[in-house]
């Protein structure tokens, strides 16, 4: 994992309260989907990829305002 999957994966345990279990299988999603596009790395849209296709519909509105909020504060 890079600096920003390792960013991205520590939010999304925050503040979605994944579980040490739901964090494991997230990565290993992510592995998977590095592994299909020959990626040797696990890059932050791997990351986003598999948290999506593991999220329940309001987990992922609660990560959309948490990214936008950050967003916002990055870029005023």
């Amino acid at each position: 994992l890079n600096r920003e999957s390792t960013s991205i994966m520590n939010s999304a345990y925050e503040k979605l309260s994944l579980s040490t279990r739901g964090y494991i299988r997230t990565l290993k999603v992510a592995r998977t989907i590095a592994d299909m596009e020959q990626r040797a790395t696990i890059e932050p849209s791997h990351i986003a990829e598999a948290l999506i296709t593991g999220l329940k519909v309001d987990q992922l509105i609660q990560l959309f305002v948490y990214t936008s909020r950050a967003e916002e504060k990055v870029n005023p």
